[in-house]
């Protein structure tokens, strides 16, 4: 018996049961989300073995679902809200599947496991209400732990974000050579995209640090076009429109790094470490 369900009921085993079935699931999105990757290909040679894990946990998945409605209706006395609750997450669980079972899996697999997340913290919410005190805080307070947990990878990833985003902008304010500084506008770009990708959970700053990341997109668009018209003149009027040209180069360049360096400060915030204290605060309260 592992530590999730040694001081629970048997409810609460067959849900951590599930919950850890999910964590080999989760590596999907997870992936995804690590590598920036837009589509993952079920037949691609280099990723066969982790959707052959998933598949494998589907048989036990399924069995431990009719094991949840049988201790539902076993040990608990209203068990219509609980009922809904386990239906939500069978159907999540079914619709992950679903995904992963094409050839093709996008990004909606990464709003499946939020869902699928909100969906556990509620289920063991319900479970905790018809709890005895002691017990429904440790289950309630795993739960929130390991959401905690979520939101420290989301908040840790967002930041690393941002900062190679600041530091592609600095590589392009330093790049002397015009094809210097096209490859960093480039990369500058794609940084922006890391930084408005979609995150799981609210942190702290990311409203001014989307608004800060669409203004360095369009200073560098506009850097990017003054660059293409200065290469240009150089062969057409390099002696004409050059130099008034080049000093445009010059001026967004200067204002691109302006936009880059007013990006908030940013600080990480041990969530994790705070839910624990708190439930050890719950507990010694109950």
């Amino acid at each position: 018996m592992d530590s999730c369900g040694k001081h629970g009921s048997e409810l609460d085993e067959v849900i951590c049961e599930i919950k850890k079935s999910f964590t080999v699931l989760k590596r999907v999105p997870d992936l995804m989300e690590k590598e920036k990757k837009d589509y993952l290909y079920t037949d691609d040679p280099e990723y066969k073995s982790l959707f052959d894990d998933c598949q494998k946990e589907h048989p036990e998945i399924v069995s431990n679902f009719d094991k949840l409605k049988l201790e539902v209706q076993k040990i608990v006395d209203e068990n219509q809200k609980v009922n809904k609750a386990i239906l939500e997450l069978e159907q999540l669980f079914s619709g992950f599947y679903v995904m992963i079972g094409e050839l093709e899996v996008d990004h909606s697999v990464l709003e499946y496991r939020r869902e699928i997340d909100k969906s556990f913290m509620k289920l063991f919410e319900i479970n905790q209400d018809n709890s005895e005190c002691p017990l429904g805080i440790l289950h309630n307070s795993r739960v929130q732990i390991l959401i905690a947990g979520e939101v420290d990878r989301s908040q840790e990833n967002f930041i690393n974000a941002v900062f190679n985003t600041k530091r592609a902008g600095e590589e392009v304010s330093e790049a002397d050579r015009t094809d210097h500084v096209n490859n960093q506008i480039n990369t500058l770009i794609y940084s922006t995209g890391s930084v408005m990708n979609p995150v799981d959970y609210p942190i702290d700053q990311m409203t001014e640090c989307h608004e800060v990341a669409k203004k360095i997109n369009a200073a560098a668009t506009k850097l990017r076009n003054s660059l293409s018209k200065f290469e240009a003149s150089l062969n057409e009027n390099p002696i004409g429109d050059a130099p008034n040209l080049f000093k445009k180069v010059k001026l967004n360049q200067k204002s691109l790094y302006s936009i880059v360096s007013s990006f908030p400060a940013l600080y990480k915030k041990n969530h994790k470490m705070e839910a624990i204290e708190k439930s050890v605060q719950n507990m010694a309260n109950c």
